[in-house]
């Protein structure tokens, strides 16, 4: 059944840090959904015999129709459950599409966590999509973990007096917000990754979220934001400008990310993966050099009103003279 706010939030904090991924908040859902007023948070909850089944989700009203769809935040999301019994993840599925159903939902996609594996849950279709990367923080000197040339990297940063600072919310957001705008311009990124201030000041009362800045003398060349359950904590946003490029900015604030992740009681430091399914991809051997640990990253899709789904597709074609296999076709 669908559950408001409250209700969501008091049964994640029920759920072991070892079920969940940080942006399985309740509250993180509703910062992202300042990213577009399209946006409307869900939560839905089936629970038996002591047993749960929890998805959050954003619904959005599909265009030109009376329908909706339904997304995982940005970065990860997806159900997630206390048991593997086929059963009651079954009846749970059900009583899900009953519930989609009810409520007009045409179709979902899906992006589930690559630690979780919470694919496991899931009643629709998954798919392979890319390898991604995370850091084994239960070691003694992380620096050992790293490839040579992260190591390198590091000892660049730290020769050229770069250092890093860990601040509040309301310091970090001077900065951010131009930092990531001119680097998202730069690569010539679509507007979805452009973010309002209303959403940035939403992340000033996150918990369990860290503000690293990366500095050269009183200069700020780097930012990125971390975000962890303290089981797992998440790369989730960064930015930095070509003095931090060059001088190795990025690996320093990783690497100090671990460090803090680590005395956080954190276990693994989740890096995502690259900007693509290339094995080859340059972002994924960058976050390669600090581990060799990987995980899958898949998503999934569910048509919940097929007649109806195909119906709408075929209109969408016949307008456009486009084709797409994407399940969400419109967006």
């Amino acid at each position: 059944m669908q559950i408001g706010y409250e209700q969501a939030l008091k049964i994640y904090k029920q759920l072991k840090n070892t079920e969940k991924c940080p942006s399985h908040h309740p509250f993180y859902l509703l910062i992202d959904a300042k990213r577009n007023p399209e946006l409307k948070p869900i939560f839905f909850v089936y629970e038996k015999n002591g047993e749960v089944f929890f998805n959050s989700f954003h619904m959005s009203r599909v265009p030109d129709s009376d329908y909706f769809d339904l997304q995982s935040p940005y970065g990860y999301g997806g159900p997630i459950a206390t048991t593997e019994d086929e059963a009651f993840l079954e009846r749970a599925w059900l009583e899900y599409e009953k519930w989609c159903r009810t409520n007009g939902v045409l179709a979902e996609f899906v992006r589930f966590h690559p630690i979780l594996e919470n694919w496991r849950y899931y009643g629709g279709e998954v798919i392979q999509d890319r390898s991604t990367v995370w850091v084994d923080l239960n070691k003694e000197d992380m620096m050992l973990g790293y490839q040579s040339r992260v190591r390198n990297m590091i000892r660049k940063a730290k020769k050229n007096d770069l250092h890093i600072e860990w601040t509040d919310a309301t310091e970090f957001f001077r900065w951010f917000p131009k930092l990531y705008q001119d680097l998202m311009v730069s690569i010539g990124a679509d507007d979805f990754y452009l973010f309002s201030n209303e959403y940035y000041d939403s992340w000033k009362s996150v918990f369990g979220a860290s503000y690293c800045l990366c500095k050269l003398n009183d200069e700020v060349i780097g930012a990125s934001i971390f975000f962890d359950n303290e089981f797992i904590m998440e790369y989730h946003l960064s930015a930095s400008n070509e003095v931090a490029k060059k001088l190795a900015g990025t690996t320093l604030m990783i690497h100090e990310a671990a460090l803090r992740a680590k005395e956080r009681g954190c276990q693994r430091l989740h890096l995502g993966g690259g900007t693509n399914s290339n094995p080859d991809n340059a972002l994924l051997y960058f976050k390669a050099g600090f581990s060799d640990k990987k995980a899958d990253f898949r998503i999934g899709k569910c048509i919940h009103m097929p007649e109806e789904y195909r119906s709408l597709k075929n209109k969408w074609e016949q307008k456009t003279g486009l084709t797409s296999n994407r399940v969400l076709f419109y967006r």
